[in-house]
């Protein structure tokens, strides 16, 4: 016989939606089959480990949906409320097995049935809670928690997105609501005055809706709490002083906090913060105006303040201004110590005009130099006002000369008054000058310093030194400032006529810087006969000029040339020279003096000496007139001229024989006055004609006498 086969169930696939109630799913029999051809039923059924009656409901003991399968294979299903937590778009899935058995009572393996279960939307629901949420009334926007909203709502949609669906009404109270990317919030929109510790209840709807667009209105509450209300500070714009003015404790009561309001009253007030800083109060801030001046601020708790310009404005001229502001916050001496609104403070400081400062200066200069033109330097810390500044001078340098330019520069010139300073050495001379602004204030007095530096200044020739030339030249005819033409007569017994005499060079030579000067001789390179080398002028140790012309000099020109040269402590020596242009003339017998020559009537003879200074020389016959004191012609006899020779400077003797003495004698008594002439026919023995010479002679008695 031929063996009988089991039949094969197979596995069945179903869906039901999760709010149907009791479904037929089908036939679970249609997609088995036996190998036989036999016939099949369902045998049995089981479901989470447990064993059902086929053709009997019952409860899934996992899922919980009942659950109907016949013998014929036709299925039940019913979810039983147990899927209501899918939402839309979600599933879940249920499971039981199966058993067949055919006609000839062979059993099958078991096969899984499993159903899907379709979620679908459910509507939330309002629970018994109304949520409450508390905001201080000085509160801003403050967004109410969505979960604390949801606790009012069910929904068994268990992953739906419940949200609010649109902001309530505004609260008669006061408040705003506002609903921004699906967060609601409320601001007491400083519409509730709450007294500190207080609360007012604020009621109202809000409409919740799920993802589906399913919506329900439920209440809530906020709970508006009072807290302590900030004070309220306002701008001070007018407080104000001049630039040089410290601002200490104004006038008004409470300073800055006089204008400010609180609650409580503006008594218990005190400032709390500076410029954003608590720690500002009671420390000293600095203010700036923008313009680069800063201020010293110190504010006190109770409101009043310090303000210091500090020298700082002082560049504000007379009729400007300048502001420098503060911020501040009062406080109140609540619990909370609330701080106010952030107010401004604005000070005014006026300028007024302050006098101009001149500042000392100094400048060089060069003795001998050009002038020099310099700036005054004066100062005016009120803005624009140093660019308009006047100069005056006050006092005038004791040497050299100032020029005001009225143009803000001054002219120095050193002039001649420095030509005893030395090369490199240097002297300061001063003046006073003051500045005047637009406002005629005056400054006080600066002092100009001018430091003049020395040059070297050639020695200077002064032939007009009288004191020398009377004392060591003969008469000299002063051609030029550098020359002066000198005679010698080497007829003359006076040697400072003869000769060079020992001249005092330095007397005719000096130097302004007081340095030391050197001479010596030169050949000049004006002309002049040469020296012959066996007598050329020197000088001595003394600077002494000495030079004793001979007759082998006479009729020449010679020129001699006297150099002088400084001797400075540094730079270059300096030197300026003279010429001594100097003719010898052979000259005329001279006489330095006769004097009256007493006579005794019984003399043999009378000597009458010449002081020719000459070389060798005589007198030789000659014309001679004797007159008496009445005019009385006398010389009735020509006397004879006894002459002597001389050399050197001894003179020449004249002497009267005595046929002249008894030609005087005879017929005069004594006391009778005679003159004497020799008249200009008297020739020496050079060749030079003798000058007339008169002179007396005085008759005596010696007997009588």
């Amino acid at each position: 016989p031929v063996a009988n086969d089991d039949p094969t169930p197979q596995s069945d696939p179903l869906a039901v939606g999760e709010d149907a109630g009791e479904t037929a799913l089908g036939d679970l029999l249609a997609n088995d089959f036996d190998a036989d051809g036999d016939s099949f039923t369902v045998n049995s059924v089981s479901a989470g480990g447990s064993t059902f009656a086929v053709g009997v409901a019952f409860t899934h003991p996992t899922s919980g949906a009942v659950i109907l399968v016949a013998a014929n294979g036709q299925v039940n299903y019913n979810p039983n409320g147990q899927f209501e937590s899918l939402g839309v778009g979600e599933t879940a899935t249920d499971t039981f097995e199966y058993t067949i058995i055919d006609q000839h009572g062979n059993e099958s393996g078991q096969a899984t049935v499993t159903v899907t279960i379709n979620g679908a939307n459910d509507a939330p629901t309002a629970t018994t809670v109304v949520p409450e949420f508390r905001i201080s009334e000085a509160a801003g926007a403050t967004v109410l928690d969505l979960a604390t909203l949801l606790t009012a709502v069910e929904d068994v949609d268990a992953n739906d997105l419940l949200t609010v669906a649109s902001a309530p009404s505004n609260p008669a109270a006061g408040g705003v609501f506002a609903l921004n990317s699906g967060d609601l919030s409320f601001d007491p929109n400083s519409e509730f005055d709450v007294a500190n510790g207080a609360e007012e209840m604020v009621d109202f709807m809000v409409t919740i809706e799920d993802i589906a667009g399913e919506q329900i209105t439920i209440p809530a509450r906020i709970i508006i709490e009072g807290v302590n209300d900030a004070p309220v500070a306002a701008d001070d714009p007018n407080f104000s002083g001049d630039e040089d003015t410290f601002l200490s404790q104004p006038a008004r009561n409470l300073g800055v906090l006089e204008n400010d309001s609180d609650d409580g009253g503006n008594a218990a007030l005190v400032v709390g913060e500076v410029n954003g800083d608590p720690s500002n109060v009671a420390s000293t801030v600095l203010l700036d105006d923008g313009n680069g001046r800063v201020a010293d601020l110190l504010v006190s708790p109770n409101g009043t303040f310090n303000f210091d310009p500090r020298g700082d404005f002082d560049s504000l001229a007379a009729g400007s201004s300048s502001q420098v502001t503060f911020t501040y916050r009062a406080k109140d001496t609540g619990t909370e110590n609330s701080l106010s609104n952030e107010a401004t403070v604005t000070i005014t400081i006026n300028g007024i005009n302050d006098a101009p400062v001149a500042n000392n200066v100094a400048v060089a200069a060069v003795e001998d130099g050009p002038s020099i033109d310099e700036n005054f330097d004066g100062s005016d810390v009120d803005e624009g006002e140093t660019a308009t500044l006047t100069y005056a001078i006050v006092s005038q340098p004791t040497e050299g000369s100032i020029v005001n330019n009225d143009d803000g520069t001054f002219t120095f010139d050193p002039a001649d008054d420095f030509q005893d300073l030395a090369e490199g050495m240097t002297r300061d001379v001063t003046f006073n000058y003051s500045a005047t602004d637009a406002q005629t204030a005056i400054s006080d007095e600066a002092m100009i310093t001018v430091t003049v530096t020395g040059i070297n200044d050639a020695p200077l020739i002064d032939l007009n030194n009288t004191d020398g030339l009377a004392s060591t030249l003969p008469t000299g005819d002063l051609q030029s400032a550098n020359v002066i033409a000198v005679e010698l007569d080497l007829s003359s017994a006076d040697l400072n006529v003869s000769r060079l005499n020992s001249i005092d060079i330095p007397s005719f030579a000096s130097d302004a810087d007081g340095e030391n000067i050197g001479f010596s001789l030169a050949d000049s390179d004006n002309g002049g006969t040469p020296f012959r080398d066996a007598n050329r002028p020197i000088l001595n140790a003394s600077n002494q000029l000495v030079w004793i012309p001979t007759a082998a000099d006479v009729g020449s020109d010679y020129i001699i040339r006297v150099l002088a040269q400084d001797q400075p402590t540094q730079g270059g020596a300096l030197s300026a020279s003279f010429d001594l242009v100097v003719s010898v003339i052979a000259g005329n017998p001279q006489v330095d003096s006769v004097t009256d020559i007493d006579v005794s009537l019984d003399a043999s003879e009378v000597t009458i000496l010449f002081n020719e200074a000459m070389g060798a020389s005589a007198f030789v016959a000659g014309n001679y007139s004797l007159v008496a004191a009445d005019g009385t012609l006398i010389n009735t006899v020509v006397p004879v001229l006894t002459t002597t020779a001389v050399t050197g400077n001894a003179g020449v003797v004249l002497q009267l024989n005595d046929t002249l003495i008894d030609t005087i004698a005879g017929p005069l008594a004594g006391g009778t006055k005679l003159t004497l002439t020799l008249d200009s026919s008297i020739v020496d023995l050079d060749g030079n004609t003798l000058e007339a010479l008169v002179f007396e002679i005085n008759l005596f008695d010696s007997q009588a006498s």
